[in-house]
């Protein structure tokens, strides 16, 4: 690949430097990426007329409460974003204003946006749409079941189509990539999240109360409020007869329902700081798609986790021996104070680095560029 400066149009539902969940980590990962490959990358992102729905000054009275019941009411039924629903004006004509060699989305309905004909064409899944909305299907009953099967098999034609559009299919979870593979797309790459490799040491436990069980995540993202109602209701009362207590952290995590033996942190600036106070990461999770960038940052620091086998199901199996796996409803806890921490330097997760996300982003591009 020459190293003659190429313009790259990235994107993405918001921008990625406002807050720090797995997707934003995983665009400014490809930013970084894409620029050490000689890239010049914008990041477009709806603003403006772009996204009138999220966009500009708030709804008040009526309109607002016209707004979220048409909101709760489509999420009922269609659980997942729509390509109306992400259709702009702006958004289009701001792609086309670059001029980009080189189109990169990780949101399938924003795939509409992209002209494979002028641009290599990457489709980057941060998760499955449809295997969201197949397992969102089952969790339903009624007319919302059938809605949500039909979004999902819609989905499915969807991704398939854009699929065999692109230039480059790449998916951050294991278990998605090998979807794609059974779906017909034998040339994706798995192109997992990556995290800064100085990230991969271990954090030491500080002084304090032992058996002190963590929760991340961003609970402004309704699966991690999910995640959060299932401990509270299965895994706490388990971990409070076995003497341990839960701190939960992140973005949103103080406007929970604080219940005995919670302590709620709210947002952390350094997750240093949060994971030296716990003994072992929980991940409760039977929601979302792709690869939970929690259970990487937790390994990451050394720290064990016990999750549900859809927690380590982005990873593949030598990354998830290194987890204990346990049953949602019913999970096992009577072992954790056996756990110890985890090697961050060992080999199987020196993968997930940001260097080893580069070579491998270098290595996609120099063959189809």
């Amino acid at each position: 690949m020459d190293k003659v400066m190429k313009q790259a149009a990235l994107l993405s539902l918001t921008d990625p430097y406002i807050k720090r969940d797995g997707g934003t980590l995983r665009t400014r990962a490809m930013i970084g990426a894409l620029e050490k490959c000689g890239f010049d990358v914008e990041c477009v992102y709806p603003t403006g007329d772009a996204s009138r729905r999220n966009e500009g000054r708030p709804a008040m009275g009526r309109l607002a409460s016209s707004r979220q019941a048409a909101s709760a009411a489509k999420r009922h039924f269609l659980p997942l974003p729509t390509e109306l629903g992400q259709r702009s004006t702006a958004l289009g004509t701001e792609v086309r204003r670059l001029e980009p060699s080189l189109t990169v989305t990780s949101v399938l309905s924003q795939a509409q946006f992209v002209d494979p004909r002028n641009s290599v064409f990457w489709l980057d899944f941060m998760d499955i749409w449809s295997e969201f909305g197949r397992r969102e299907a089952d969790r339903r009953t009624g007319l919302s079941k059938m809605a949500s099967r039909t979004q999902s098999r819609w989905l499915r034609a969807r991704e398939n189509k854009y699929c065999n559009a692109a230039h480059v299919v790449t998916a951050a979870g294991w278990s998605d990539w090998k979807t794609l593979v059974a779906h017909g797309h034998r040339d994706a790459v798995w192109l997992p999240n990556p995290i800064a490799d100085d990230s991969f040491e271990t954090v030491p436990r500080a002084s304090g109360e032992p058996n002190v069980a963590g929760l991340i995540g961003n609970f402004e993202y309704w699966p991690n409020r999910e995640a959060y109602r299932t401990v509270i209701d299965s895994w706490l009362p388990r971990l409070v007869d076995s003497g341990w207590r839960v701190v939960v952290a992140g973005s949103g995590s103080d406007a929970l329902e604080q219940r005995p033996g919670v302590i709620a942190l709210g947002h952390v600036d350094n997750l240093n700081d949060y994971y030296g106070q716990i003994d072992v990461t929980l991940a409760p999770i039977d929601l979302g798609g792709g690869m939970k960038v929690k259970v990487l940052e937790s390994f990451s620091r050394g720290v064990p986790v016990v999750g549900t086998a859809f927690a380590f199901d982005g990873f593949p199996e030598e990354v998830r021996a290194l987890g204990i796996t346990v049953d949602l409803a019913e999970p096992d806890l009577t072992g954790l104070q056996d756990l110890i921490r985890v090697d961050p330097t060992s080999p199987v997760l020196q993968q997930f680095t940001t260097s080893a996300f580069n070579a491998k982003v270098h290595r996609i591009l120099a063959d189809v560029t």
